[in-house]
């Protein structure tokens, strides 16, 4: 998926409808996605996966089970990294999803969600 893909099914985990690009409707290259906030209000959706705080958020809408669900596939996906994993060194899988960076958070709760597109 690419970056603004990510964002907008972030927004949509979030609560965020009507997502769509700016460009389309108005023939411009801004890449602006706008959408309808859970408030109800119309604006720019943020740039959610590169937001520190949108996981912590995140994590506060998952169960439990979707808890060890996100723990499981970061592993999975930090694994199939082989340059992420080598800079890790000696260290646990476990202990390197700590360091996981955004790309592959974001990866694993929308993953978790049924939002990731391959």
């Amino acid at each position: 998926m690419k970056d603004q893909e990510i964002s907008n099914a972030l927004a949509e985990v979030y609560g965020w409808t009507d997502i769509y690009c700016v460009d389309e409707k108005y023939k411009t290259t801004l890449n602006l996605h706008v959408g309808t906030d859970p408030q109800g209000r119309k604006r720019s959706v943020p740039d959610y996966w590169h937001d520190a705080y949108t996981f912590e958020d995140l994590w506060h809408l998952l169960t439990e089970e979707k808890r060890g669900q996100f723990v499981d596939t970061l592993c999975e996906i930090i694994k199939e990294d082989d340059q992420y994993m080598a800079y890790m060194g000696t260290g646990t899988l476990i202990s390197a999803a700590f360091f996981a960076n955004p790309y592959q958070r974001a990866k694993a709760m929308l993953k978790v969600f049924g939002k990731w597109k391959d």
